[in-house]
Parts: structure tokens; C-alpha cells; sequence
């Protein structure tokens, strides 16, 4: 299994980036997420930062659950997004915060390493690719529906609502956009920056960058490979994105990695 990731804050932000990502890698599973913070919250890479510090504490503290080989996909990403939820919860509560404090999109996936089944849940706007399958979500829609007015639903909203796990059973069926993939080789799950690419110069050649970043498998041995081709995308072909990006790629499948473009220069 090969895991690569990438952070950049966009060109539209100008101290911070917004977004953040954590995974964790166990016997049986692995965990990967991707955060957005809102720009019209308040200090809201805090809110990005502080889901994926209760991301990551809830899958060392209970390491013993989330790691059993028995437990289903489904299972395990509500239990880790209940936890997530309480540890956020806390937090509010011991610092007296505000939602507009929280506000932050959530992309999980978990995978079964056994199988190589995924997992993916969304909570708000984001991207994610698994072997040609791929969507850019708007309000846990599919970005192809008929939208106003781009209105993450956030976690934060509900919040103070889902501290049982009646509750939250109840409102995670209801806000959860979810897809189960089999068998799966290639998976990317990202912000919405991913659509936000846009070139601040003519150049003389011309690329998809989503394409670049998610499909094209070229040094993908590299542990450097995403932030290779960011610097590429930037000076070969006078690209970079408007707001912030956050992703993760991973790479389920045995053959050999492609190690072709090592003449490329970043």
C-alpha cells in the first residue's frame, strides 16, 4: 500500500490554509480524512486542525476497536465519526467555543486491507476518485444536481445534538452521503480546492490538473510524488489553485509503480 498526500494553501487565502488531512495505517484497516475548514467561519484552519487531532486521538485510544478484522466498513467510520464528534464536543464545551468556530467539511475513508473494500462517507463539500468512479460533492450532493448556493452542512451544526449514539445513528443515516466500493486499486479523497485550478499566466502547454493529480500514476514510488507534480503544475504549466487543497492518494495494487517522467524537473 503506497500513501501519498498533499496540503497547499490556495492563492484566495492569504495566511492560512484552511484545509488539513490525518490517516492512520493499522493491521487490519486504514483511515484516511480530509478536513475544510469554512471561510466565512471564524480562525477556521482551528476548526480543520481540531477534527483531525480528535481524528487522530480516537484511533490511538481505541486502537483495540478499530482495528478488528471482524468489524465492517460502515461500522467502524460511524463509530470513528461519533467519537470524532464527542471529542470536538468537549473541546467546545472547555474553551466555551461558538459553531462558527467548528465549522469544518469531513471526507473519511476506510479501507479493509483484507479485501481492499472502501469505504467513503461525506460531511459537507469535497472530491473523491476510486478507480474512475468520482464525484465532486456540494452538500453531500453530487455536484451534477442543481444547486443555489454551495452550503456545506457541517458537522458543527449538529453538534450539541449527537452526544448519544442513538441520536447520532439517527442523524448520520440522514446526512451522511456514503459509497461502499469493492476490490478497489486507486483511491482519492480530497477538498474542493481539487476544482480549483486555474492558470495565473499563459503557458505553451495545458493540462487537467484533477487528471494530473489523481490518475496519472507517474512517480508514484516517490514519497515526494503529489508535491512534484504541484511544483510542476506551478511552473511548467502556470497553474495553482484558488482555495486551499487537501488530499490524500492511495494505492491498493500489487504490480509495480510507475516511475516513468524521472527527467521532469519540479
Amino acid at each position: 500500500m503506497i500513501i501519498r498526500t498533499l496540503l497547499r494553501r490556495g492563492t484566495d487565502h492569504k495566511n492560512f490554509t484552511e484545509d488539513f488531512l490525518a490517516f492512520k495505517e493499522c493491521d487490519n484497516f486504514l483511515y484516511a480524512c480530509v478536513f475544510d475548514g469554512c471561510s466565512k467561519g471564524k480562525e477556521s484552519h482551528f476548526a480543520s486542525t481540531l477534527f483531525a487531532k480528535a481524528f487522530r486521538d480516537t484511533l490511538e485510544s481505541l486502537n483495540h476497536l478499530f482495528d478488528n478484522s471482524t468489524s465492517s466498513l460502515e461500522s467502524n467510520a460511524k463509530m470513528l465519526v461519533f467519537q470524532m464528534a464527542r471529542k470536538v464536543h468537549e473541546v467546545k464545551s472547555i474553551l466555551n467555543l461558538n459553531i462558527v468556530e467548528l465549522m469544518s467539511t469531513v471526507v473519511l475513508c476506510v479501507v479493509d486491507k483484507n479485501t481492499n473494500n472502501c469505504y467513503i462517507a461525506a460531511f459537507g463539500d469535497g472530491y473523491f476518485r476510486v478507480d474512475g468512479v468520482e464525484s465532486f460533492i456540494q452538500n453531500t450532493k453530487f455536484a451534477d444536481q442543481e444547486q443555489s448556493e454551495n452550503k456545506p452542512d457541517y458537522i458543527a451544526y449538529d453538534i450539541d445534538k449527537i452526544q448519544n449514539y442513538s441520536d447520532f445513528e439517527t442523524w448520520y443515516s440522514e446526512k451522511t452521503e456514503c459509497h461502499i466500493f469493492e476490490n478497489v486499486t486507486d483511491i482519492t479523497i480530497s477538498s474542493d480546492g481539487m476544482n480549483t485550478f486555474a492558470k495565473f499566466k499563459p503557458s505553451e502547454e495545458d493540462v487537467d490538473p484533477v487528471d494530473f493529480l489523481v490518475r496519472d500514476e507517474n512517480w508514484m514510488d516517490k514519497e515526494i510524488m503529489l508535491e512534484k507534480k504541484y511544483n510542476i503544475l506551478q511552473s511548467r504549466y502556470c497553474m495553482l489553485n484558488k482555495d486551499d487543497l487537501g488530499m490524500i492518494r492511495i494505492k491498493l495494487a500489487t504490480e509495480e509503480v510507475k516511475t516513468e517522467g524521472e527527467s521532469e524537473t519540479k
